[in-house]
């Protein structure tokens, strides 16, 4: 489950839940958008945090298709 979603049904702020890893709230509200990838200490309290509900796997699909390459595969294919 991605994290924003587990944020959302758990009714929790970015803010509440990086109290709650001992994080930022920017390093949690980056992480929900895919901007960054959490060490393996912050994966670690992000799995502890929801339950095993959010784990290394749920980042790593994340990391799979970096932004904005499916467009721009797109694109060339146009203009080709």
């Amino acid at each position: 489950m991605k994290l924003s979603r587990w944020l959302a049904e758990s009714h929790l702020s970015t803010a509440e839940f990086a109290v709650r890893i001992s994080r930022s709230r920017q390093a949690v509200h980056d992480l929900c958008r895919g901007a960054a990838q959490p060490s393996l200490s912050t994966l670690s309290a992000i799995r502890i945090a929801t339950g095993g509900a959010v784990d290394i796997d749920d980042f790593a699909k994340q990391a799979t298709t970096p932004r904005g390459a499916d467009s721009s595969r797109k694109k060339r294919a146009a203009n080709q």
